[in-house]
């Protein structure tokens, strides 16, 4: 191992000491849960998921649908991750395929279950769900693409079932080797929270929750068939009502071929947070773990298993 790899896993280390010193900082919060749409690999979620510029694997596509036709190699991605919250379990299956010149296709499927909302004063609520994705995109030209995907969410509280659905359109471009640039515009329809204070129950949200995304990708070295360096940055609003503004950036390291470093940090109206994570690469396999253990949002752990095609 080079002088160069040593410093690369140093500076990891140190950075992941930090997370956990500023994660213990934060107090407890009034119980709360929001439901979001996931199906995210953990590679994305270590970076962040400043990702919609990052032709990394399928699971791109859930900030970006753009992106599926530019992604470096089709795959499959499963992934188990657990919130630690609320204990709850996820399993998330996405896969992708080239149906003509320029034609992306992808799916996706998602189950939750054994999670438990357990607020200091109220009962204990069960909660479990599931969801599906479906994702295309096309290629105008060498560079440029467009792309839509279209989910659906059931979530169940202890016997209140909550249904919501979300939609995205994204544009991915990308001029040269070595750097990208994307953007994305995100709808959701029913955006559900749980919550317990004096009183316990759910809230939807009744208005559209929209989402505003642009991003940038760069990579080094650029001609490289696997960069060492991968830096990935987005911006982010929500609106209507309230803006809500928030910036992701992830960086990812490999010092060796076999191995991925990642750390990424959010930063917004709401949140301050940072994540890590580590990939180990084969062949035709891959293996990424992240980990989110910010009190200031939904902590998770998870491992993704991706298998190139």
């Amino acid at each position: 191992m080079n002088s160069f790899s040593r410093y690369c896993i140093a500076l990891f280390a140190a950075a992941v000491i930090q997370l956990f010193l500023s994660a213990a900082a934060y107090a407890q919060a009034p119980f709360y849960y929001t439901v979001r749409p996931q199906g995210h690999g953990m590679r994305n979620a270590a970076l962040a998921e400043a990702s919609s510029a990052d032709p990394s694997d399928v699971t791109s596509m859930f900030w970006n649908p753009g992106i599926l036709s530019f992604l470096r190699e089709q795959s499959i991605v499963a992934t188990h991750s657990v919130d630690l919250k609320t204990r709850t379990n996820s399993e998330h299956v996405a896969g992708s395929f080239m149906v003509y010149r320029g034609v992306t296709l992808a799916a996706s499927g998602s189950v939750s279950h054994g999670g438990k909302l357990e607020p200091e004063s109220g009962p204990v609520v069960e909660l479990k769900g599931y969801g599906a994705d479906i994702a295309g995109s096309y290629a105008l030209m060498p560079t440029l693409s467009v792309g839509g995907l279209f989910g659906v969410r059931s979530t169940d509280f202890g016997g209140t079932t909550v249904n919501y659905t979300w939609a995205h359109v994204g544009v991915f471009y990308y001029p040269s080797p070595g750097i990208s640039y994307g953007m994305a515009y995100r709808v959701t329809r029913g955006h559900t929270y749980w919550y317990a204070n004096l009183q316990s129950g759910v809230l939807r949200e009744p208005d559209l929750l929209q989402n505003l995304e642009i991003g940038a990708t760069m990579t080094y070295p650029s001609l490289a068939e696997r960069p060492i360096v991968v830096l990935a940055l987005t911006t982010e609003k929500s609106f209507p009502g309230v803006s809500l503004f928030s910036t992701q950036g992830g960086l990812e390291v490999l010092p060796t071929r076999f191995l991925a470093l990642r750390i990424g940090f959010k930063v917004g109206t709401l949140e301050r947070v940072a994540r890590y994570g580590i990939g180990v690469q084969f062949e035709r396999f891959q293996l990424d773990f992240a980990a989110g253990p910010s009190r200031a949002e939904n902590r998770f752990s998870g491992v993704s298993l991706t298998v190139k095609l």
